[in-house]
């Protein structure tokens, strides 16, 4: 078996990079909330937005894509390790999910704040 943990840094960023690149290849729930986070950028560019607009909506985007990458992660672990139905493990991706939904709320009522920002 493969020693994973200790590994040097380049390593690491191997493995880190690699879940990235399965989750633009293989979920299109990350590949939606990448594009969105493309997209509020290009509103933050129009409007020549402060750095502190270009601040709040990096964080948000980044944990919007960390949450999506978390909740893939934890769907294959259970997947793997209990294939069958199973009311818990419903509710353990649902929570998963509803995490991220939570964000992806969150970065709208940011988008409405930046938006009334820029027209009072």
């Amino acid at each position: 078996m493969i020693e994973m943990k200790n590994q040097v840094f380049k390593k690491r960023l191997q493995f880190a990079m690699n879940g990235i690149w399965v989750a633009l290849k293989t979920e299109p729930s990350f590949r939606w909330q990448l594009l969105c986070g493309l997209g509020a950028y290009g509103v933050l560019f129009f409007f020549h937005a402060s750095s502190i607009w270009w601040g709040l909506f990096t964080i948000m985007i980044a944990m919007i894509l960390s949450g999506e990458l978390i909740n893939s992660a934890l769907e294959r672990t259970i997947d793997r390790l209990h294939p069958e139905m199973h009311p818990l493990i419903a509710q353990a991706k649902d929570c998963a999910a509803g995490g991220v939904l939570i964000l992806s709320i969150g970065s709208l009522i940011l988008l409405g704040c930046f938006l009334l920002s820029q027209y009072s």
